[in-house]
């Protein structure tokens, strides 16, 4: 799931035509943790951390989790 998190990530700041600083400010994280997540898969970032990067540059994430028998 982290990995699917950080490609959806770099699309994010890709799209929106930021530089580290600048997604590092959006997002409430520092330049290092984005450099982690766009280039390292995140390894050193939490799952909450990156959620509440996401909240910062004005999406919403949303899990559903299903039972099958």
């Amino acid at each position: 799931m982290k990995e699917e998190l950080c490609g959806f990530y770099s699309q994010v700041i890709t799209s929106r035509g930021y530089n580290f600083t600048e997604a590092a400010k959006v997002s409430g994280m520092s330049r290092s943790q984005i450099n982690n997540i766009l280039n390292h898969n995140g390894r050193e970032v939490s799952i909450e951390k990156i959620i509440e990067g996401f909240s910062g540059m004005g999406y919403t994430i949303n899990f559903t989790l299903e039972y099958n028998q």
